[in-house]
């Protein structure tokens, strides 16, 4: 699948590992792009932790449920198929810049979509309404 030599050159030249169990933010600033779940279509705690890290991050989410939460899609690399996930990451690896410019983007969302106080303040209102 691996298209272009220099992405192979580009891979040996930086360690890639499979983090088991819970990611933590360590292993997310040790990082210079996550890729999570490709398949499930959401994420569960690897996604934010990369993303409070100003991490981009490739993963494959349904965006009519994430617009639905959230009122709009975060600026994460939706990725499907392995030509998606390829082509995304040669963006990633070719353009500094861009993948600096994505990770501050990603840290703004999930404070503004996830930070404690959100979070508190809708479960408060999903309990209320409950009640």
């Amino acid at each position: 699948m691996i298209k272009e030599n220099w992405l192979w050159a580009w891979i040996v030249q930086y360690e890639i590992r499979l983090i088991k169990g819970k990611t933590t933010s360590h292993d997310c600033n040790a990082a210079d792009i996550i890729l999570d779940q490709f398949i499930l279509s959401s994420w569960g705690t690897t996604t934010p932790e990369a993303m409070s890290c100003q991490k981009p991050v490739l993963m494959f989410y349904k965006e009519e449920y994430i617009k639905r939460a959230f009122g709009e899609n975060p600026p994460i690399l939706n990725s499907f198929s392995e030509e998606d996930i390829f082509s995304n990451l040669v963006k990633l690896a070719k353009d500094p810049d861009f993948r600096l410019s994505l990770g501050r983007k990603s840290r703004e969302w999930i404070m503004k979509t996830h930070s404690a106080d959100i979070v508190a303040k809708k479960h408060l209102e999903i309990l209320t309404q409950s009640i």
